[in-house]
């Protein structure tokens, strides 16, 4: 469920776009901001520096980046529809909405506004004569507006209009136009040192002053709103979730917070990054009672948490992760860590979470790869955990592809509940809770071979799940039907059960570096009472699991 707005600059595609996706619960994108945010100019600077041929450029990537969402309404720019590729592309994946106005409305909108540089540039006439040139390409829309003489009001109502006629489960409307908090949130206590707690539920970005509230009452923690703190997040997470946490934090005292932005996925965890964070904590004057507010998928708060452990011997850091994979792992354990020498997670430390909000809410708008990226991480927990939850997940599998808010609470509640009770055990990762790298080292090899361009990390982790599985029986381990029903359980839930034709010692060559070998290479292997661990394992089985592992095709989904 995607819905573009296209139309000439001052038809209310942005105004009148937000406020729609205020009244059915969705998150709102703005391709101008989100260019913006990423090239840390604005529109007027992008103009005068890259030119219109730079920016036509990047607001094409940014309308590539929007499209592979979902449940999102998305404002384009007047001139997106210029591009052929971008007009293809809004057709194809979702319904375009056409905002007209008359071009005395239009101009009376525009003109003499900030962010508006073809208006200033060319005046009334060649203002009215662009309108006229691009007529034909609006005129494409699937749906049309006229909004000369409608209130911001009045166009948000026939948008929502237009899309719950579109697709009739769409969000209904919240209480004053808001996505609330739906009271059914689950708070689940993580024993480390300090201990700390992941609130799970819907709508919780909306609740944060109410949570905060509930953890300055711990002294322990010593919040206070004097209190600096500053967020690190991407682009495109905070265009879509940034003013409900703006809007959030300034409630709960933190108003004017800096924003420092990281690229998306893999590419924040370098060096690079991590000294661009050290050198925005110093020029934000962060102090040893400052919090570091992590808003993103998992590569992003591990980079921040090691960030916030390092910076003046170790800072807060509260972790609002936004991708599935974040939420049912990578933002709790307290493992923070970057890639480098071409191995993932090779250097970093231990550094707890002060506190963690899962908003399943915002998992409705992930791109469909990395939602299920998540799920090879929610599949790992069912075969560590045995029959009790798989066998819920396998009953429950429909609604979770679906992304049903409450089962995703359950989801979300029932891996922690595993991880919370391996980390209590085993806080630094030396014994028990290595069982959590199920997958893990087969996967962080596939991902490493690829140049982090390939699969996903979840994804990566279940054709790594699958290859240990066909290992395990190598090992008589497994049966026949042991191996069969963890392969069904991964198709279940369309994630990989084989990887393209590796270099077996390539492929070799990274899980040596991986960070349970002792000399010997540790592998975590499914068996029927749950995972062993072993290292005594021949070389030529394991390269027999990975010809195993070679054949056939990727799991479409």
């Amino acid at each position: 469920m995607q819905v573009f707005l296209t139309g000439f600059m001052g038809a209310g595609k942005s105004t009148a776009g937000e406020r729609a996706a205020a009244m059915l619960g969705w998150p709102f994108l703005d391709t101008d901001r989100l260019v913006a945010a990423r090239v840390n100019m604005s529109i007027d600077e992008i103009f005068a520096v890259r030119g219109e041929q730079g920016f036509r450029r990047y607001e094409s990537s940014a309308l590539r980046e929007a499209a592979r969402l979902s449940q999102v309404l998305v404002a384009t720019g007047g001139g997106a529809v210029l591009c052929s590729a971008n007009r293809s592309l809004m057709q194809r994946k979702g319904i375009v909405i056409w905002l007209r106005a008359d071009p005395d409305t239009l101009w009376l909108r525009s003109s003499g506004k900030t962010g508006r540089p073809l208006a200033a540039r060319l005046g009334r006439d060649g203002f009215v004569q662009l309108l006229v040139e691009r007529v034909p390409f609006y005129a494409q829309s699937h749906y049309v507006i006229d909004t000369s003489v409608l209130s911001v009001e009045e166009t948000a109502r026939q948008i929502a209009e237009i899309v719950r006629k579109a697709w009739p489960h769409a969000s209904a409307p919240a209480v004053g136009g808001r996505k609330e908090p739906a009271g059914s949130e689950r708070v689940i206590p993580v024993p480390a040192k300090p201990p700390y707690e992941v609130i799970a539920g819907p709508g919780l970005f909306r609740a944060l002053p109410q949570w905060w509230g509930r953890w300055e009452k711990r002294p322990a923690l010593e919040y206070s709103q004097t209190h600096r703190l500053a967020v690190v997040t991407t682009p495109l997470v905070w265009s879509l979730w940034g003013k409900e946490l703006e809007t959030g934090l300034a409630q709960a005292g933190y108003p004017s917070s800096p924003v420092v932005f990281l690229p998306e996925g893999e590419k924040a965890k370098t060096p690079g990054q991590l000294q661009r964070l050290w050198e925005a904590f110093t020029s934000f004057h962060l102090d040893r009672q400052s919090i570091v507010l992590a808003v993103g998928g998992g590569a992003l708060t591990d980079v921040a948490g090691f960030a916030a452990a390092t910076y003046m011997r170790g800072i807060a850091a509260v972790f609002l992760p936004t991708t599935l994979l974040g939420q049912v792992d990578a933002a709790v354990g307290g493992k923070t860590a970057i890639d480098y020498a071409g191995v993932k997670n090779l250097v970093g430390v231990f550094h707890q979470p002060a506190h963690v909000v899962a908003d399943v809410h915002v998992l409705t708008s992930l791109p469909q790869t990395l939602y299920r990226s998540g799920l090879g991480e929610v599949a790992k927990y069912a075969i560590i955990a045995g029959d009790g939850f798989r066998q819920w997940l396998w009953v429950h599998r429909r609604e979770v592809l679906a992304r049903a808010e409450d089962t995703l609470v359950e989801v979300v509640a029932r891996c922690l509940e595993i991880k919370a009770s391996f980390v209590a055990a085993d806080e630094h990762d030396t014994g028990l809770r290595q069982a959590l790298n199920l997958g893990h080292t087969f996967g962080h090899a596939f991902e490493a071979a690829a140049g982090f361009r390939g699969p996903q990390h979840g994804l990566a982790v279940a054709a790594g799940i699958a290859t240990a599985a066909r290992l395990a029986q190598m090992l008589g381990l497994l049966d026949q039907d042991g191996v069969d029903g963890i392969i069904d359980l991964l198709r279940a839930f369309r994630l990989p059960t084989t990887v393209r034709p590796v270099d077996e010692d390539t492929i070799l060559a990274l899980m040596s570096h991986d960070k349970k070998s002792r000399g010997r290479l540790r592998l975590v292997l499914p068996t029927r009472a749950g995972v062993i661990e072993r290292d005594d394992i021949e070389e030529g089985l394991i390269r027999r699991a990975l010809k195993a592992s070679c054949k056939g095709v990727q799991a479409k989904g």
